[in-house]
């Protein structure tokens, strides 16, 4: 059963647990023996397997009154606080930060009856989208059999893709969610920044940064989202033909795929033309940064808000370790070379103000390029690339 279970989606198991059919407590059962099976993957730096089945045996208690999710082991990325747990962001200096008290977006989901199933994976510090992680091993790629699952959620991502849990969350500053969703093949969801409540996550930019959810089926984040928002009783979508749809395609996010990318990139178009929707080729207008200003966006407005954004975590969290002694303790060489210099100098607020000020330059432009297109959303590849191997990440 632990194979056929492992498959479920949030959906499926919940109304299997709601029918009566098995039990959180057998749910949970059956997703351990399929990761007996298969391995974890690298997939998490601090699992909860014991706490998971504590937790799950209540919820069989409280049968009907558990909470939307009845029960259900989610996974969570290891920058969001849980009490109780470390939150160590895949970092020696805080491999022994216990936070007291939950993330108000984990605290929502638990509210409604998850139960936690373990700390996940992730690129040091988020500042990375491969997820190769020195201070604990790196998240394995569960479809791709060598290869990496993309970061900086990596975990999450593993873990979703490999049946370990039916969803979980991450963050996402520049695609740390989406990225590793597009090369595990599952479903990642980054909302607005604001959507969900920031307290008690280690960020990195506060104007960029936001929890973010992975699952297998686009039903299970629109149930997830719900609950984090506030709005579990308004999950019905309106039934609205394709052919009232129009779907922007900026030609320029579409150029330098790999062959393997372009294939599939170019059949999902193909599948929505079919299907009825109306393709609308734009240039990069519509686009909130051309891709050539996307790096610099990407970069300048992380790095300058970073020193003071793990400071204040730090701080809020009542650490005494300071965000030198962050840096200085790094493992990884790639995120080390980034934040060293910070620890000396802040970053040029001149160039930091113009990212700003051109991002919401952008912005604007973008969405009045959308109205004068009418399209009501625009589609373009993940990734240019497949996932990498460790070696090739490294380099």
């Amino acid at each position: 059963m632990s194979r056929e279970t492992a498959a479920w989606s949030l959906h499926t198991a919940l109304q299997a647990i709601r029918e009566r059919k098995l039990n959180a407590s057998e749910f949970l059962h059956d997703l351990l023996a399929h990761e007996r099976q298969v391995g974890d993957f690298n997939a998490y730096i601090t699992p909860t397997r014991r706490q998971a089945q504590n937790h799950a045996a209540t919820a069989d208690k409280l049968a009907g009154h558990a909470g939307a999710l009845c029960g259900i082991p989610l996974v969570v990325k290891d920058n969001i606080d849980v009490a109780g747990v470390p939150t160590t962001a895949a970092t020696p200096s805080l491999r022994h930060h216990v936070p007291t008290v939950d993330a108000a977006v984990w605290r929502r989901l638990s509210h409604a009856g998850a139960v936690l199933l373990g700390k996940t994976s992730m690129h040091e510090l988020a500042y990375g989208i491969t997820g190769v992680c020195s201070a604990a091993p790196s998240a394995l790629n569960p479809v791709l059999p060598g290869y990496l699952a993309g970061g900086s959620s990596s975990g999450t991502a593993a873990a979703v893709a490999a049946g370990l849990a039916p969803a979980g969350l991450g963050t996402d500053t520049g695609g740390s969610v989406r990225i590793p969703a597009a090369l595990c093949g599952i479903v990642g969801f980054r909302p607005t920044t604001g959507r969900y409540p920031h307290d008690g996550i280690l960020r990195i930019s506060p104007s960029r940064d936001t929890a973010g959810l992975m699952a297998r089926t686009l039903e299970d984040i629109i149930l997830l989202d719900a609950i984090i928002t506030g709005n579990a009783r308004k999950t019905q979508t309106a039934a609205i033909s394709p052919r009232q749809i129009r779907l922007g395609v900026p030609l320029p996010a579409w150029r330098g795929l790999s062959p393997e990318v372009a294939q599939v990139a170019y059949s999902s178009l193909d599948m929505l033309e079919r299907a009825g929707y109306q393709l609308v080729e734009t240039g990069s207008e519509l686009l909130a940064a051309a891709p050539e200003a996307l790096l610099d966006s990407a970069t300048s407005i992380p790095l300058a808000e970073t020193a003071d954004a793990i400071a204040d975590y730090l701080h809020a969290a009542g650490s005494r370790i300071t965000f030198s002694e962050v840096v200085q303790a790094i493992a990884s060489p790639d995120v080390f070379q980034l934040l060293a210099p910070l620890r000396d100098a802040p970053y040029p607020q001149l160039r930091y103000r113009r990212a700003i000020a051109r991002q919401s330059s952008q912005r604007l432009e973008a969405a009045e390029a959308r109205r004068a297109y009418r399209v009501d959303a625009v589609v373009m590849p993940t990734t240019a690339l497949t996932a990498a191997t460790a070696i090739s990440a490294s380099t």
